[in-house]
């Protein structure tokens, strides 16, 4: 009974704040004029569309997708996890990071509920103030927590977890960040208790 409670906060968060949302529903004339525009850049159907046309940057996204899912399942088999095949199913490969190296997999399922926010204020066209506060909580609290996962990722791999952030080289980033734990770990770092 105490696994079911912890799942009910979030959602019955998330409910409460979709429901008061409908009652900011009237968007003022001040932001409606620029609002079409900011919905339409940030509407997350559109941004998954643009996925799908075939471009030089989508053979590169899959590319990296290929490469990272193997170094992921390449890693959980050197880590003796038994669902390493979850590395190839996007989300849940999250979720084989967040057990890999022993996070909750909480922090993982709020971000997906935010995410589920956004989509749904953008199919129901709901307040432009409600539609960005949804995109930039999910956006920023996405970014915190998948730096987190990723650097304890790195620290269970002998990298200090500041090397996370070889991600932000363009292009490349990722692809170092997954060879490295992959191919050439380190010993783990051991950590001094003062």
């Amino acid at each position: 009974m105490k696994k079911n409670r912890n799942i009910l906060l979030p959602l019955s968060l998330f409910f409460l704040l979709f429901s008061t949302s409908k009652l900011f529903a009237q968007e003022s004339s001040i932001i409606s004029e620029n609002s079409a525009l900011i919905r339409e850049q940030l509407n997350p159907f559109s941004i998954l569309s643009s996925y799908f046309k075939p471009t030089l940057g989508n053979f590169s996204n899959i590319l990296r997708y290929i490469f990272s899912s193997y170094a992921l399942f390449k890693i959980a088999k050197e880590m003796k996890s038994e669902k390493a095949w979850l590395a190839w199913i996007p989300i849940l490969d999250l979720l084989l990071i967040c057990k890999l190296v022993g996070v909750s997999i909480k922090w993982v399922l709020g971000v997906v509920v935010l995410f589920l926010g956004w989509f749904l204020v953008a199919f129901f066209e709901l307040n432009i103030i409600i539609f960005l506060v949804f995109a930039i909580l999910a956006l920023i609290l996405s970014s915190a927590i998948s730096l987190t996962i990723y650097s304890k990722l790195a620290e269970k791999r002998g990298y200090h977890g500041i090397f996370v952030f070889v991600f932000l080289i363009p292009y490349i980033g990722p692809f170092l960040y997954y060879y490295l734990l992959a191919w050439k770990p380190q010993e783990p770092i051991e950590k001094t208790k003062k």
